[in-house]
């Protein structure tokens, strides 16, 4: 877990939240695989996705939206602002001992306007002051960018959505 004094939060609990605003203000169980095949491509495990509850209005989601969109288009998560997509999202630090050593994270989500992936990453030990470093791209958005790169083409390719476990592996 991340954060400051008594406040922690765990990055998949972060990702819940940036769901929960992707999902127009509903949050949903999460699942690490959509389904299970063997080798003959038979489903053998299928997870169905299953409201926790409407935690936020439709409208406060779309603001919410627009505030992470700002982020990338002109603050900290700048970085992603040429890719080919509109991401939303949100980059902080959080202090892990009583000096300025910070762990950086970044959640967010693509397309903004109709989202299909959600991330969040941490990336351990920053070095102090390189985490605002302007347009540059630091490891942590670069790690999110390809995310959202990769999940977007296979989307675009397959139209499905779906990520698939080989039971053999």
């Amino acid at each position: 877990a991340i954060g400051q004094g008594k406040t922690m939060i765990s990055p998949l609990h972060n990702l819940m939240i940036a769901a929960t605003v992707a999902n127009d203000g509903t949050m949903m169980t999460p699942y690490l695989v959509d389904r299970i095949e063997d080798a003959y491509g038979r489903v053998v495990k299928q997870n169905k996705p299953t409201v926790i509850d409407k935690l936020m209005t439709s409208d406060e989601a779309q603001y919410l939206t627009e505030c992470m969109e700002e982020v990338v288009d002109s603050g900290t998560g700048g970085s992603m602002r040429w890719s080919s997509y509109n991401a939303a999202g949100k980059t902080g630090s959080a202090q892990y001992d009583n000096s300025d050593n910070v762990h950086s994270w970044f959640v967010g989500f693509a397309p903004a306007e109709t989202p299909e992936i959600v991330v969040s990453v941490v990336e351990e030990v920053t070095p102090v002051g390189t985490f605002l470093v302007g347009i540059e791209l630091t490891s942590l958005l670069k790690v999110a960018l390809s995310f959202f790169e990769e999940r977007l083409l296979l989307l675009e390719r397959s139209k499905t959505g779906s990520l698939v476990v080989d039971a053999k592996a």
